[in-house]
């Protein structure tokens, strides 16, 4: 059987000085911006994990969005069907009556889940929540305002679901 021999370690101090109690002041130079680094580093790992945080709870809040948005024509050709059968003298009136049960049924649904209409008529003209569509001069309503809505647009929580879109005044005629 072989004799283990122990293996001594490498000399911690090859050239025979005596280790000092307190860093050369060249240390401290070699290791300050090595320091700067970590510590700039750890700050900006604290905020991205802020940010992703933020995100997160943003991306949980809006998750139904998309969906709620493909529930707007369906409202639209609602509410048309029901202008049509107004307009059209409707000759089923059960037929019209499930379709106004129906339309008011997805409203009161789109409402629980945090969607409402914005309003556009008589307004001023925000870009923010209203797609100008066109401009009319108006001597009814001043330069900027909207003189009529062409669709409906919608807010769901803090966010433009989908702009109203709009026709705006240009002014009186000249």
């Amino acid at each position: 059987m072989a004799r283990r021999v122990p293996i001594e370690p490498d000399d911690p101090n090859p050239d025979g000085e005596e280790p000092s109690a307190q860093p050369s002041e060249e240390k401290i130079e070699e290791a300050q911006p090595l320091e700067e680094r970590y510590l700039r580093l750890a700050a900006e790992f604290e905020n991205y994990k802020k940010r992703m945080e933020r995100e997160r709870a943003t991306t949980i809040a809006y998750a139904h969005e998309e969906l709620l948005e493909n529930f707007l024509p369906v409202v639209d050709n609602l509410e048309r069907a029901l202008a049509a059968a107004q307009v059209g003298g409707a000759h089923d009136d059960g037929l019209v009556a499930g379709v106004e049960l129906t339309l008011r049924e997805l409203k009161e649904f789109l409402h629980r889940k945090g969607v409402e209409p914005v309003e556009a008529t008589g307004e001023r003209f925000d870009p923010t929540i209203h797609e100008a569509v066109s401009t009319e001069p108006s001597t009814d309503v001043p330069e900027g305002g909207v003189i009529t809505q062409i669709e409906k647009g919608y807010r769901y929580k803090e966010r433009i679901l989908r702009p109203a879109k709009v026709i705006v005044s240009s002014g009186p005629p000249a």
